[in-house]
């Protein structure tokens, strides 16, 4: 599997890969929210110092509030401390089996930005052109980045848009579209956006990391180290 949907080796079958949505994964697994025993490690002694303060004070009015606060404040704080964690340590976590699957060494990819020029001659209907080519910037996408399929003894593993992702609202990018001026006779704009935007992707990324894809959907684990 890949993108969001790949698991993390050294946490499997959690509620995290069973239940949350596609897209939130990567960040609850950065926060180790599918293994919560680190906040919970942080979240008794101070309920347990809360319970205490409250009763020698004989003031049970704020211990409500303060249980809560203590609550989100330990899984606040250790999530932080994991990011940072995963950010500073991303090139020995890529060096190691247990640690190489994590979000950030396993080299999950964004796009910000996508620019798209068109020359499709004489343009009648300049936003109607854009909204096609902003369309096909989204789908590109999905078939570059998600839309993985895979099977397990013989059966597809995917059944709905629950575990099949595509690009959504929040992970598609800013898409700015440039019309060439032209006095040529009107041309198609169904699917000239398509096709050339997975190239684009795969440019990108061996401009940034030096390394060829060569097969779509982008597995993360091509672009590990």
């Amino acid at each position: 599997m890949s993108g969001a949907a790949a698991r993390v080796s050294d946490a499997t079958d959690n509620w995290v890969d069973t239940r949350a949505p596609l897209w939130s994964r990567p960040y609850l697994r950065l926060s180790r929210l599918d293994r919560p025993i680190g906040s919970w490690l942080l979240l008794m002694p101070c309920w347990w110092s809360a319970a205490l303060a409250a009763g020698m004070a004989h003031d049970l009015k704020r211990l409500p509030l303060m249980l809560v606060l203590f609550l989100i404040g330990a899984f606040v704080m250790r999530g932080a401390g994991c990011t940072w964690n995963d950010i500073t340590d991303r090139d020995l976590d890529a060096q190691v089996e247990r640690t190489r699957s994590r979000p950030i060494p396993a080299g999950q990819v964004s796009v910000p930005r996508i620019d798209m020029a068109v020359d499709c001659g004489l343009v009648v209907n300049p936003d109607r052109v854009r909204a096609q080519m902003e369309g096909a910037a989204i789908m590109a996408i999905s078939n570059t980045l998600y839309s993985n399929i895979s099977a397990k003894q013989g059966h597809i593993e995917q059944g709905n848009f629950d575990d099949y992702q595509v690009a959504r609202t929040d992970i598609t990018p800013d898409t700015r579209v440039y019309l060439i001026d032209s006095n040529a006779p009107p041309a198609g704009v169904g699917e000239p956006g398509v096709p050339p935007t997975a190239p684009a992707i795969c440019n990108a990324i061996y401009a940034a990391t030096g390394k060829r894809i060569r097969a779509l959907p982008i597995d993360p684990q091509l672009l590990r180290g």
